[in-house]
């Protein structure tokens, strides 16, 4: 009968944490910020693409992605701890400060 271990080892040797994981993290992020930032307006399909276009790149760096498989623990601790604490505050009824800011307010701020 397989238990957890197993299966972290199995992930493991297929190259998740190499590959998987770092590719999943960058997508995210980067589709993230240009979804909040809307430097491209609405475009949805334009994000995806820049942010899979830039994961792939990232995964390609192999020293690069070595750093974020080292770091890895450390972020999704960061992550967790980050998502918690605005939980909190949301249910403390906390307003986000920066809730409707866009690219374009900021660079015409400037």
């Amino acid at each position: 009968m397989a238990n957890l271990i197993d299966a972290v080892n199995i992930t493991q040797n297929l190259g998740f944490y190499a590959t998987v994981f770092p590719f999943l993290l960058i997508f995210a992020v980067t589709y993230g910020m240009l979804s909040k930032l809307k430097p491209f307006g609405d475009a949805k399909s334009v994000n995806m693409i820049i942010s899979m276009v830039l994961a792939f790149i990232f995964i390609s760096f192999t020293k690069a992605s070595l750093l974020l498989q080292n770091l890895m623990p450390f972020i999704s601790t960061f992550l967790l701890i980050l998502f918690f604490l605005i939980l909190i505050f949301m249910f403390l009824g906390v307003k986000p400060l920066l809730a409707n800011i866009t690219l374009q307010t900021l660079v015409s701020d400037m």
